[in-house]
């Protein structure tokens, strides 16, 4: 299942004209290379607390995000399962090196 990996900055730039990406997450979103995107069901959620305290309009928008990712067509969603929370956990642990 080759793609890009969207991942919530990808789609709070996407969401926030105030975000420095904001440019180019548009351009991006539905551009030519815009062939297929694979996210997981844990980054709305990040997307969703982001935007928590933003007002209804922001929180309409993430919710309507979310729709449209469901049914394009272009768009893998992951969904997490125990197994692939603890098997993140373990690389997490493995990578203390990262930022």
């Amino acid at each position: 299942m080759p793609g890009t990996f969207a991942d919530a900055a990808y789609y709070i730039a996407l969401l926030s004209r105030l975000d420095d990406h904001n440019e180019l997450a548009l351009a991006y979103d539905g551009g030519p290379s815009f062939t297929r995107v694979v996210t997981s069901d844990a980054v709305p959620v990040e997307v969703f607390a982001y935007f928590s305290g933003a007002g209804g309009r922001h929180r309409l928008a993430v919710a309507t995000l979310v729709d449209r990712l469901r049914v394009d067509p272009r768009v893998t969603i992951i969904h997490q399962t125990p197994e692939l929370f603890f098997a993140g956990v373990d690389l997490y642990r493995r990578r203390l090196d990262k930022g």
